[in-house]
This record gives C-alpha cells, sequence and structure tokens, in this order.
C-alpha cells in the first residue's frame, strides 16, 4: 500500500475534498480524498501524470501525461475528453469554467531554449500564443474570473518573477521584482496570489495583495514549501510540505494559520487541487434543495406511459417529474452519459436511439452486428457497449464495443454462455453479467482496450444489475439471501454486505453521483416503485411515479430537454 494511503483524521469534522498526484507502483496517477476518508485512485492508466488541474466551477479535472495527452476527468474518473497537448508541454491549467486550458511549452528559438505560455480553447480546438516575448514562462494560472493568467517569467539559470496578462496578451505586467524566485502560483477569488517563493531563505508559502502587490507570509515553517492551491471560497490553501521523510498533502488557512497534514509523508505527492461539485461552490448548497440531494442532479428511468415503456426522469428529492422523450418502440434500457447531456434508449427491437440535449429528435443509431440488446452509454458519451447472439444458439451473447456515432462494432468478449447488462465502471473498464450455465450469473470486469477478463463477483449465484459508484463500490441484486435484494461490495473487499432486508423484491441499483445513495427499485406487491436509499443508514424514501418504473440511472448533469416532447406532461 503506498505511503501516502495512511490518511490522518484529525480533521475529519472540516476534511477537505482533494485530488492530487502520486505514484502507484511506477505510475504516477490521480488520488482522490474526500470526508477525511482514505485515498482513492481514480485513475488506473499506465501513462505517467505530471501535472493536475481543476476547473472550480465545473468541476472537471485535467491531468497532464508524460507523453503529452490532456486527460478531462470528471469525479468518477472517468475520461470526458483527450487532447494531444504536445511532448513539449509540462505544464496545463483549466479556466474556472473550463473552456481553456493555458500550457507552458518548451521551444528551441535557434540556440536558445524557451518556455513559452499557450491557450487551447476545448469549444473549438484553437491554439495561440499568449506572451509574445523570449525566456521562460512557467505554471501558468487563471484569475477566478478568467480574465487573466498568472505565472512566472524569468531568463534561464534566473530568477523567477511573477507575471500577469490578459488572455488576448494586452497589458503584461510584472508583479514582482528582487533577485529571488517565485514559483506555483495559485489566484484567489478576490485576486491576490499564492505563491512559493525563497525570499526568507527555503521555500514557503506567501500570499501577493491582487491590488497593492503588497506581500505578506502565509505559511512558513522548517523546510520547502510550495504547490499551493486556493479553495474556492478563498478561506484554505492547499499545499505540498516536504521533510526528511518525503511530501505530504497539507492545508492551512488563507492566512497561514491553523496548519495540518492531510497525507502521511513516507513518500511523494505532488500538484493538490480542490476538488468542487459542477457549478457550485462545495460549501453551497441551495436553500431550496435538501442537503445531499444537489440541485443538478437526476434520476432517469423507464416507466408504463400508454402501454409502452418510455423514458422518464425526476429529481432525487422528488420533484420535477416529467417525460424525457416520446419513442415509438418499447425501452428496454436507458443509459446516460456521466453530464447527463446524452441518453441511450435500447428498443425491445434492437434499435438503438440516442437523445441529446436540445436536439429536435431522436437519432437512431446504426450499428453492425444489429439486435443489440443492454446497450450502455460510456461515461464521456462517446461509446456504446452492447449484447448481441451473433452465434444462433442459446446464451451465446457476447459484448461489442462501437463508437456513439454507431458503425461496424468490435467483439470485446468471447467466453462461453452468455453475457450481458455491460455497465461502465470507468471509462476503460466495464462490468457484466457472465453465465455458467443454467441459473447463475457472475460478476466480471473486462479492459474496454485490450479485451482483458476478469471475475469480480464468482460464486455461482444468481446476481444481476450490477451498479459502480465514484468511489469503486459495486451493487447489485442477488438471491443469496433468499429473495432479491441489494448487495454492496465495497472497493478493496472481498465479500459483499447486504443493504436491503425487506421482504419483496430490491434490484436494478444506481449509485448518486457521490457514491453516498442508491436509487433502486423495490417491489412489494402491486407496481414496481423507485426508492431512495442512503446508504450510511438514513431514511429510505418512494418516490412519487405512479406506475410501474424500472432501471433508474442517477447522472449529476441538468436535465436533458428533447424539443419533440410537451411540455404539457411536466409536473412539478
Amino acid at each position: 500500500m503506498p505511503v501516502h494511503q495512511m490518511i490522518l483524521l484529525a480533521v475529519a469534522a472540516t476534511a477537505p475534498a482533494f485530488a492530487y498526484l502520486a505514484p502507484q507502483g511506477d505510475v504516477w496517477q490521480v488520488w482522490v480524498v474526500e470526508g477525511g476518508g482514505s485515498p482513492r485512485m481514480l485513475t488506473r492508466d499506465a501513462s505517467d501524470k505530471i501535472h493536475l488541474s481543476a476547473a472550480s466551477r465545473t468541476g472537471e479535472l485535467l491531468a497532464l501525461t508524460r507523453d503529452g495527452r490532456g486527460l478531462l476527468l470528471d469525479r468518477s474518473g472517468s475520461v470526458r475528453e483527450t487532447h494531444d497537448l504536445g511532448l513539449e508541454v509540462n505544464e496545463a491549467a483549466l479556466s474556472a469554467d473550463g473552456t481553456l486550458v493555458a500550457m507552458a511549452r518548451d521551444m528551441k528559438s535557434g540556440p536558445t531554449r524557451e518556455r513559452q505560455i499557450w491557450l487551447l480553447d476545448r469549444r473549438d480546438g484553437t491554439r495561440r500564443r499568449v506572451v509574445q516575448r523570449g525566456g521562460l514562462q512557467r505554471s501558468p494560472e487563471f484569475s477566478a474570473d478568467d480574465q487573466w493568467l498568472i505565472f512566472t517569467a524569468g531568463p534561464a539559470g534566473g530568477a523567477q518573477e511573477l507575471w500577469r496578462v490578459r488572455l488576448d496578451g494586452s497589458a503584461e505586467e510584472q508583479l514582482t521584482a528582487g533577485s529571488v524566485s517565485f514559483m506555483d502560483p495559485t489566484v484567489a477569488p478576490d485576486g491576490s496570489v499564492f505563491v512559493s517563493t525563497n525570499r526568507s531563505g527555503d521555500y514557503d508559502i506567501w500570499r501577493v495583495d491582487g491590488k497593492t502587490y503588497e506581500m505578506t507570509p502565509a505559511v512558513s515553517r522548517p523546510g520547502p514549501d510550495g504547490q499551493p492551491a486556493a479553495s474556492a471560497d478563498g478561506r484554505q490553501i492547499l499545499f505540498v510540505a516536504r521533510g526528511a521523510d518525503g511530501s505530504a498533502v497539507w492545508v492551512a488557512e488563507a492566512d497561514g494559520s491553523n496548519p495540518r497534514q492531510l497525507t502521511r509523508g513516507g513518500g511523494e505527492v505532488r500538484s493538490p487541487v480542490w476538488l468542487t461539485s459542477a457549478g457550485r461552490r462545495p460549501d453551497a448548497v441551495p436553500a431550496s434543495q435538501p442537503a445531499g440531494s444537489p440541485g443538478g442532479e437526476r434520476i432517469a428511468f423507464l416507466k408504463v406511459t400508454d402501454g409502452t415503456w418510455q423514458p422518464w426522469e425526476i429529481r432525487p428529492d422528488g420533484s420535477g417529474l416529467r417525460r424525457i422523450a416520446t419513442l415509438a418502440q418499447d425501452i428496454s434500457r436507458l443509459t446516460a452519459s456521466a453530464d447527463g447531456r446524452r441518453l441511450l434508449a435500447n428498443s425491445l427491437d434492437g434499435t438503438l436511439h440516442l437523445l441529446e440535449s436540445g436536439a429536435a429528435q431522436p437519432t437512431v443509431v446504426a450499428v453492425e452486428p444489429s439486435g443489440t440488446t443492454d446497450a450502455a452509454l460510456s461515461p464521456d458519451g462517446t461509446q456504446i457497449v452492447f449484447s448481441v447472439n451473433t452465434l444462433q444458439s442459446i446464451d451465446a451473447n457476447d459484448l461489442w464495443l462501437v463508437p456513439a456515432g454507431g458503425g461496424k462494432a468490435r467483439r470485446l468478449t468471447d467466453q462461453p454462455f452468455l453475457q450481458h447488462f455491460p455497465v461502465w465502471a470507468t471509462s476503460s473498464e466495464i462490468l457484466y453479467l457472465s453465465g455458467r450455465g443454467g441459473q447463475t450469473h457472475d460478476i466480471w470486469s473486462v479492459d474496454a482496450g485490450n479485451g482483458k477478463a476478469r471475475a469480480v463477483v464468482g460464486e455461482g449465484l444468481y446476481n444481476f444489475e450490477p451498479a459502480v459508484s465514484s468511489r469503486g463500490d459495486i451493487a447489485f441484486s442477488s438471491n443469496r439471501g433468499g429473495d432479491y435484494d441489494i448487495w454492496l461490495l465495497k472497493q478493496g473487499a472481498s465479500r459483499p454486505e447486504q443493504v436491503t432486508t425487506e421482504p419483496g423484491y430490491d434490484g436494478q441499483p444506481a449509485f448518486s453521483p457521490d457514491g453516498r445513495s442508491l436509487v433502486h427499485v423495490a417491489r412489494r406487491g402491486g407496481a414496481a416503485r423507485l426508492v431512495v436509499r442512503p446508504l450510511d443508514g438514513g431514511q429510505a424514501r418512494e418516490l412519487p411515479v405512479d406506475a410501474d418504473a424500472r432501471l433508474p440511472i442517477w447522472h449529476a448533469g441538468g436535465t436533458l430537454t428533447v424539443a419533440s416532447v410537451a411540455r404539457a406532461e411536466e409536473r412539478r
């Protein structure tokens, strides 16, 4: 176990949620800590991560790999976008609104080495240089209002001073002057800059006033302190402190008071960033919205409507029940991208319908082989995995993978018996059900890239409808206790624990985006109902859906509207 996993819990009551880089074996990965818990590895691919940034308004993370790729990650670790930034890029930062990426690029200008600041616009892919003069420019960071870039600059081998420039390259201004060096700036909401500097001897964290440019020490401890990150409300800073036994992530109030260690030393960490929920500060909950039920979240599900199964949605607090789309066929399964902007409906006749926010009509996705069942959309909305039988024999379905635009699919599994009901655990890992013949369904995992498969829950029982949380926990329905109940296999555990114990059927679980609650189907006689169940032992509650419902999904994005749906069907 990596040393940094030994977390200090003294501040659990107000523990910050943050992400950072640390090695797992020989590969640097992204790790997250939430609620004072133990670190959770967010990425598992083979690429070294060399820099990490976060967008304070969207909650996205940008991980820069050693091979020059920028990975846009959500809180679950799903890769929503990949940008080829170039091998010459060694630092990359997201704007607060997530639309821009600032990059420090190592370039050659004749015999002279330069490091230049460039901007990438994610909306159209354009790139442009911001600072036109020579020298070494490092560590670009956006101001809280996304109007300025703060960076350090100086000659090769010389002191690095603090500068700022508007995004169009105008109004370039030097903020500090002297013979000392400044590193790793971060900008607070009030415009002040926290920076690591050696002006007092070893490197400490100092604050530069955003109006007067007056400098005051913030964190001054024995040993180097650097890589500060200001919280969204400006009240705290994360930073990396180095001691004789390695480096660790620390947090302090913005004035430097109450410094405390978050990860234990003895290893290496770097690039700490704050985790925020999309569209709001981490400490902000709308007054009209119950705690634990973020205003942007929706539960989409299938509901019997005029004799056919159709897609609907509802808020986790039970408000906003509305129909999403009107489709001609019965829908057998509904899945969504992580941001909720794309939904995929698989009809009973094997047709795939892609529903996109603002679209006039759903799009039919044609795939080969046809006749899809159990189709599931990837978290970034770019891939579809489905089950289909191409051998014309009983229980011979395999899993296939195809781009969301359709086309010829690639076979992903080739095992005996039945492989079905795939679920995306991450952007590269898929859970699914695999039979052994007879009445058994084990839970397996397959790598979406190389097709390597392994058993996750393989006890020869009847297990159904697995779901994976942002924490790596797996929920599923199983008859191992008699009738069908919800069971939970926590990350790292070898045995599942029972969640529901009521008589009757409980199944088809789906996790909330933060992994702390489930929505599932419950049947106690009569119609199947949707139940929201906190996993901390809180009170479960039934959602007001007045007909049979099935296969709920809980996504973090806003409501998806297809123009062909009449507004009169919405009930608030």
